[in-house]
């Protein structure tokens, strides 16, 4: 069935007191985006349409191209709050109630809140973070409304929250109104530990929600505390998944990194076709790729450069760094698949680890290899050519088996090699 006429029926079926949960899956580069906007976008007349994604620049995007509204954050409208420079949730709050309770002023911010509220239709286009800071605030507004949710695990990842206790407590009071209610709903769902607070994500649910993602699986939403009468549809936006996959049945553990290193380096140096694109697991590793690469070749890197050199035959980035996602990148011929576990990362704080139970475990693990899959194709965008994808680590392969149905991997050749013994 072609998916106008699905979304017209989940529309039919949902309403205020009947939720939808749509999954809409799709390879990278495979036009899930555009597929949704395009055929809901026309609801608008009748229903709030809500765009979210998680960079500003895929949030301008898509509004100009759909003519959506955008709901800017507070530091696109405020001198003030635009000097903060914090990447936690729960720490802008903090700064942002710092500096909002010396003002006096005009709050644009607080007009664009309201404005957004009181709309009863209309498309608009908002950041996972003005997402989750209006909702929290006021899920109401959501009511009847349609949100689509581009590249949902991103989402997750940013409002899985560590913070401290305290920041917990002067917010709810000292912060405004906006930040109250947000940290409200947040503690009700929530892991005390010490002098430290783990937030579990909250899925936004509004008339219908569409999951926008390409490694969003079914085992990670039965994590999510979504209610057991919200009934969930998954789509597929067709496209063509053809490459080579090549993968390395030994396992890298990085405190091995100095037996494993050289001959990784070794083998990608013998491998390396065309233009290569290269998926690390942290800083130093990247740090060693292009130290290796750069008296030899035209290279550059997320360690070394703020922006990528166009002209470079090797492109490293870090996963979960500068240029995880944001940053465009050149279609490559060939990947290198580095795998970055848990504990290299951010999301996982040591201090959880106590606090934590097996469904919080699974739901790092599932969300950790659908980040990694998604930065192995970050330069594997173009779906009408034949790609050469190297996983060096065997858990970066299974990683993508877990996460993309078998029907797309089953249709590639793929085969293996043992970097180490």
């Amino acid at each position: 069935m072609r998916l106008d006429v699905e979304f017209e029926l989940l529309f039919r079926l949902s309403s205020d007191s009947n939720k939808w949960l749509a999954v809409v899956k799709g390879l990278p580069g495979g036009g899930k985006s555009r597929a949704t906007l395009s055929n809901l976008i026309n609801y608008s007349r009748a229903v709030k349409v809500v765009y979210s994604a998680p960079l500003r620049s895929l949030r301008d995007y898509w509004a100009n191209y759909f003519g959506m509204e955008v709901i800017k954050s507070r530091d696109e409208l405020c001198p003030a709050i635009k000097l903060v420079e914090e990447d936690n949730v729960l720490d802008y709050l903090v700064a942002c109630a710092e500096v909002c309770s010396n003002c006096n002023g005009n709050c644009e911010f607080k007009e664009l809140f309201k404005n957004f509220i009181r709309s009863k239709h209309g498309s608009f286009a908002l950041t996972h973070k003005m997402l989750m800071v209006l909702y929290l605030a006021t899920p109401v507004a959501f009511k009847n409304a349609l949100l689509v949710i581009d590249e949902a695990d991103s989402l997750f990842e940013q409002w899985s929250i560590v913070c401290e206790l305290d920041k917990v407590k002067y917010l709810l009071k000292y912060g405004d109104r906006i930040a109250k209610r947000v940290v409200r709903r947040l503690v009700k769902n929530c892991i005390a530990f010490g002098k430290w607070v783990f937030f579990k994500p909250v899925v936004p649910l509004a008339r219908v929600t569409f999951l926008v993602s390409a490694t969003l699986i079914p085992e990670f939403l039965e994590l999510m505390p979504i209610p057991e009468d919200v009934p969930c549809r998954t789509f597929y936006v067709k496209s063509e998944f053809k490459d080579r996959l090549v993968w390395n049945c030994s396992l890298l553990k990085w405190e091995e990194r100095e037996s494993w290193t050289p001959k990784a380096l070794e083998f990608i140096e013998a491998h390396l076709t065309g233009r290569v694109g290269i998926a690390s697991r942290n800083y130093r590793l990247t740090k060693a790729i292009h130290d290796y690469f750069q008296n030899k070749y035209e290279v550059t890197s997320d360690y070394y450069h703020e922006k990528p050199k166009r002209d470079a035959k090797i492109i490293v980035w870090t996963t979960r760094g500068k240029w995880y996602r944001g940053i465009s990148l050149p279609d490559t011929d060939v990947i290198f698949c580095f795998y970055q576990y848990p504990l290299d990362a951010p999301p996982l704080n040591p201090y959880l680890i106590k606090a934590i139970d097996e469904r919080d475990v699974k739901y790092f693990q599932l969300l950790n290899d659908a980040v990694n899959v998604q930065s192995y194709f970050r330069s594997n965008r173009i779906r009408r050519r034949e790609h050469i994808m190297y996983f060096m680590d065997r858990r970066g392969y299974t990683a993508l088996n877990r996460v993309f149905p078998r029907a797309w991997v089953r249709k590639c050749k793929r085969e293996w090699f043992r970097l180490c013994n």
